[in-house]
């Protein structure tokens, strides 16, 4: 069902909105306009990847996980981090919900020899929410911002 600009609901035929583009590029350049059509039923917008196979692979290669919000639209962040937490076995695994902060903190519990993948949001420079995009730095740059902060308060305190 959709609602129409009358306000009548219709039996929708067939699709609307098709996007095969990561699910980015739409809602970042006509964000206002795939937004209103979201509104009216127009289209479903469903996370493509499997919740199982990301706590699958989080098994297999990693010895600590930190789940996080990707974007900040209507979603129950925590309500998706536990269902791929769920399915976590063997590594520790935690839920924070503010990105920076988990940025942070993977950065914090790493030791020397650890790599630390941070996934999701790469070099986007925005956080999608419903009311549009907000500016966000990038993962690269809270990161690489976070470790400068922390290596030159390790070097004061070794003076």
């Amino acid at each position: 069902m959709i609602t129409t600009d009358s306000g009548e609901q219709v039996e929708a035929l067939a699709p609307i909105i098709i996007s095969a583009s990561r699910s980015t590029d739409i809602p970042a350049f006509y964000a206002k306009w795939f937004f209103n059509r979201l509104a009216k039923g127009y289209c479903v917008w469903y996370n493509p990847f499997n919740r199982r196979k990301i706590g699958a692979l989080a098994n297999k290669y990693c010895d600590y996980v930190i789940l996080t919000e990707q974007d900040e639209r209507d979603d129950d962040i925590e309500g998706i981090c536990s269902q791929i937490q769920e399915q976590i076995v063997d590594p520790i695994s935690v839920i924070i919900t503010d990105r920076r902060y988990a940025i942070q903190q993977a950065i914090d519990a790493a030791c020397p020899g650890d790599v630390i993948l941070i996934l999701g949001k790469g070099h986007e420079q925005f956080m999608t929410s419903l009311v549009g995009n907000t500016p966000y730095p990038g993962d690269k740059f809270i990161a690489q911002e976070y470790a400068k902060k922390l290596y030159n308060e390790q070097l004061e305190d070794d003076m």
